[in-house]
């Protein structure tokens, strides 16, 4: 008796061989401008902001910054202490453990601590925490 291969089979393997080229492969490598689940809008914010921190601008920072977290802020950049640098530079490696529509929560690493950064989109997106 032979051995046929079942007809699904061979259409399902052949779909896979044709389907799956160096260039759409699932697993190959993509190209990311930020963590995966930004939108371009939320991207362009923490582009911004970053540049912010960046440059030591304490007046840009907080033009991100809602108004209900703006004295708190306003507080902690004044804090000799604050490394802006350091903190935009953690801002460029976040990362997302939530996002939405209207908010977006992510994790960055200064000076060997974590700590969770959230955007809240009101109007415009804002640094809220």
């Amino acid at each position: 008796m032979r051995f046929f291969p079942n007809p699904l089979v061979l259409i399902l393997a052949f779909s896979l061989i044709v389907a799956c080229t160096k260039d759409s492969s699932p697993t190959g490598p993509t190209e990311s401008n930020g963590p995966s689940g930004e939108t371009s809008d939320l991207r362009q914010f923490s582009d911004s902001l970053i540049a912010a921190f960046k440059a030591g601008q304490k007046s840009k920072v907080l033009n991100f910054v809602s108004e209900e977290s703006k004295n708190l802020i306003a507080d902690a950049l004044n804090d000799s202490s604050v490394d802006m640098l350091a903190f935009g530079s953690a801002l460029e490696q976040r990362q997302m453990v939530y996002g939405s529509d209207g908010y977006a929560v992510y994790t960055i690493t200064v000076k060997g601590a974590s700590y969770h950064v959230a955007y809240a989109k009101c109007g415009n997106w804002q640094l809220v925490r």
